[in-house]
């Protein structure tokens, strides 16, 4: 029978709470990767030059093919992909009497539609666990398994082996996991913050 240790349940709930941390992470993050790709290659900025040397585009075409090239252009000076009219709400917004920053805008881009009539911004239930979990998450690397790190690696800790390979990866995945996670904190409230503002505004028209 196998007898297990105070420090092999802490090891087990860490590698836990890793592989919860890091399929939420994938999951949220999959749909945004390609589109952020090719778009920091500036390869649909280049398709869209391309096609309006074209000397058969009607005017319709040109016209919107030269909207998409502004929102091209403003994505990579600002890391913000808005509409030539949201572009200009979104410099209004910046400018007027409140603290919402242009940086909002760029690290709510995921949860926020710029491209549309007007600016959406779409918080679902799963955004909001994700938020509290990412909270939660980084709070327990950070300020609990670091030092734990620390106090196995200095021998406090009589651990097995075999969790030693475990503990040198995790001195360098949970740090990056961590910055991601607040990283994706700051995007939520980011986002929650211009979702307020906006409704606030529609509230006094």
């Amino acid at each position: 029978m196998l007898k297990y240790f105070p420090q092999d349940i802490v090891i087990v709930i860490a590698m836990f709470i890793v592989a919860i941390s890091l399929a939420v992470k994938i999951v949220h993050s999959l749909p945004y990767i390609e589109e952020f790709r090719e778009r920091r290659s500036k390869s649909k900025a280049k398709k869209i030059e391309q096609t309006l040397r074209l000397s058969n585009l009607s005017e319709d075409v040109q016209v919107y093919l030269q909207d998409k090239l502004i929102s091209e252009y403003f994505y990579h000076a600002t890391g913000i992909l808005a509409s030539p009219k949201n572009i200009d709400r979104v410099i209004n917004i910046h400018n007027g009497d409140n603290d919402i920053k242009d940086f909002y805008f760029r690290c709510a881009s995921q949860y926020a539609d710029y491209l549309d009539l007007d600016i959406e911004v779409n918080l679902s239930k799963f955004d909001k666990f994700n938020y509290y979990f990412n909270i939660f998450s980084s709070v327990f690397f950070l300020l609990f398994w670091m030092p734990v790190l620390v106090l196995s690696f200095l021998g406090i800790f009589d651990l097995r082996y075999q969790y030693y390979i475990f503990l040198l990866i995790a001195s360098i995945l949970f740090p990056i996991l961590a910055i991601l996670m607040l990283k994706d904190v700051r995007a939520y409230k980011g986002a929650r913050k211009i979702q307020q503002y906006l409704k606030s505004q529609t509230k006094e028209k």
